[in-house]
């Protein structure tokens, strides 16, 4: 079985939201639902999205009786999923036209939980800032114990955003919902539960793009994702030492901190060229 549920969990998305939904539709791989779940867009998202769904029925719309937060809705999108491997599709971000092709060839036996790839980092205006971004330390194929202390010690996301991965969808529903405790760091909290139920591939060719909001380019913004990057570390550590060691803590909080500064560097960069 090959089918792919593409999620889509959406609060007013009005300038993206085509886009992605066409990156989805444009794909070469053609086995696959698209299931948007809209948050009470307070938007023109909603029209955007009924006008999309009338012309592909593939499109499954569904809308929330009130606004639930950002995390429940990511659930109900992934609940409401009905093929065996899933890709959580954020509203702003775009996948590339061979992404769940490739993917869905990586899952090429039981044993493998999560596939990972490359992306590109674009801002507002979809120029590419950061190419063929992620997968540092992990290699092609990983067991998913390794893959975690891999990303432990990295003191980020080696992983992706979701528009980079694909889960398989039992691994998923094992690992339990998203969760809510470490702000950023939803995804690769994410991650390293899928990881405790199979293997990672990680593609080393970009697949995806990753769209940097302009509020996250902030000194606060880069504060708080290391922050929360450490918090998550220590958390892992706590659930189990034995998986996670007092080395690998101390080599991925350092990096964490040595990263907020890179990307504080970066995030000014960014808003140099875009005041140009």
């Amino acid at each position: 079985m090959t089918a792919v549920s593409v999620c889509i969990p959406v609060y007013n998305a009005e300038p993206f939201i085509g886009v992605a939904i066409d990156s989805v539709l444009n794909q070469t791989h053609q086995d696959f639902e698209v299931v948007v779940v809209d948050n009470c867009s307070t938007d023109k998202t909603w029209d955007i999205l009924q006008d999309l769904a009338a012309a592909d029925q593939r499109i499954r719309l569904l809308r929330n009786p009130s606004n639930l937060g950002a995390v429940p809705n990511w659930n109900r999108a992934v609940d409401e999923c009905r093929h065996a491997f899933v890709k959580l599709l954020c509203a702003d971000d775009r996948i590339l036209p061979t992404c769940l092709a490739r993917q869905v060839d990586a899952f090429d036996d039981e044993g493998v939980a999560l596939v990972c790839a490359q992306r590109h980092i674009v801002d507002e205006d979809g120029r590419v800032v950061v190419r063929s971004r992620g997968l540092a330390g992990l290699k092609a194929r990983q067991d998913g114990p390794s893959a975690i202390r891999a990303m432990v010690r990295s003191g980020t996301n080696p992983f992706g955003e979701p528009a980079a991965v694909m889960l398989r969808r039992s691994a998923l529903l094992a690992a339990g919902p998203f969760r809510d405790d470490f702000g950023y760091m939803i995804d690769v909290d994410m991650w390293a539960r899928v990881l405790r139920h199979g293997d990672v591939v990680a593609i080393r060719e970009p697949l995806a793009e990753f769209r940097l909001a302009r509020s996250s380019w902030s000194r606060e913004a880069a504060r708080r994702q290391s922050a929360e990057a450490r918090a998550l570390l220590v958390a892992l550590r706590k659930e189990d030492p034995q998986l996670v060691s007092r080395v690998d803590l101390a080599v991925g909080v350092t990096r964490a901190a040595l990263l907020n500064g890179v990307r504080r560097a970066a995030y000014a960069v960014l808003e140099h060229r875009r005041s140009r």
